[in-house]
């Protein structure tokens, strides 16, 4: 990003909480031009809304004439914030359009408005009660537009809306800050996974088995199950850390596709080179991946960590999760 982008991304955002341009324009109003813009809208827009239900009714004649005291109710709006005087209701309307085109404060009109212009000034007040319902909603639409547009022009907020509106923002803008800030401090402090991604061995591996023993440390808990032995006497399933660590917590997640109790008894063992093994934790009640079998550790260290099957059967599990320190 440029520095002239960066600095208009910035009056921008500025712009958005703090609403300087919309209270500039606002300030400069007297009580009395305030209390008449906001009028001329609320007014505009209850003829609309009629007009609406009116159209969808099939009563265009009346629909027709209550959007266009709605259009002279906007460009009277629009005249009053300029600094100009407010058309009348039998002044010529297209002649006010020209003079706020000229001034610039139509900036950017739609080409429909040109489309209607024609219709502003239709002296003959049943000009569309001949109209059927598909001419009707042709006309509706271009005039729609032309409605919507004239209506964003006008701002009827008063500079107590204002504040109320910026101190919204800004408390939204707060709280999202708050949140966005206690997600990173969250995730700056949250234990770290020593397991996640690390080497998976195992005594054996089920011939039925599609899953790579590496599944027990994929982060992912999902699916039938992570690694697969084979039955067999004292089968076992092992994470290698690759460094020693004290251990504070250890997570084994069960399989998903059912039989939970079938591997029981379980013991989970650690070990520093590999070889010589220490049972801390035995598992005999049944576990799932939504209530794992959670052992807190008392820092013991540890670059291994193996679930063993005591006696005979296999081991099937979804994943498991170390957590400690470095020793």
């Amino acid at each position: 990003m440029s520095p002239t982008s960066a600095a208009t991304f910035r009056e921008r955002l500025r712009d958005a909480f703090l609403l300087e341009r919309a209270a500039g324009r606002i300030a400069s109003r007297s009580p009395d031009q305030q209390d008449r813009i906001r009028a001329l809208y609320d007014a505009a827009a209850a003829r609309t809304g009629i007009a609406r239900e009116l159209v969808d009714s099939r009563q265009h004649g009346t629909a027709f004439t209550l959007l266009k005291e709605a259009i002279v109710l906007y460009l009277a709006a629009i005249s009053l914030d300029r600094g100009g005087d407010p058309p009348q209701r039998a002044s010529y309307v297209n002649g006010e359009v020209d003079a706020l085109l000229a001034k610039g404060a139509l900036p950017n009109p739609p080409k429909e408005l040109d489309d209607i212009r024609f219709w502003l000034d239709e002296p003959d007040p049943l000009a569309f009660d001949a109209l059927d319902h598909e001419e009707a909603l042709a006309w509706r639409a271009k005039i729609d537009v032309v409605i919507d547009y004239l209506r964003d022009l006008v701002d009827p907020r008063t500079e107590r809306d204002l504040k109320v509106i910026r101190a919204v923002r800004l408390s939204a803008a707060g709280v999202v800050l708050a949140i966005l800030l206690s997600a990173l401090a969250w995730k700056a402090l949250a234990p770290t996974n020593l397991a996640l991604g690390k080497p998976v061995s195992a005594s054996s591996r089920h011939p039925q088995s599609k899953a790579a023993p590496d599944g027990l440390t994929d982060g992912s808990t999902s699916g039938p199950y992570g690694v697969h032995t084979r039955a067999e006497n004292e089968a076992w399933v092992m994470v290698d850390l690759q460094s020693v660590y004290r251990i504070d917590r250890v997570k084994v997640f069960n399989r998903n596709d059912g039989y939970f109790d079938e591997g029981l008894p379980f013991a989970l063992e650690l070990s520093e080179n590999g070889k010589d093994f220490v049972e801390v934790d035995r598992r005999t009640k049944p576990f799932s991946r939504l209530r794992p079998w959670v052992y807190e550790g008392d820092r013991k260290p540890a670059r291994y960590v193996r679930v063993r099957k005591i006696g005979h059967g296999y081991v099937a599990l979804s994943e498991l999760e170390v957590y400690g320190s470095a020793r």
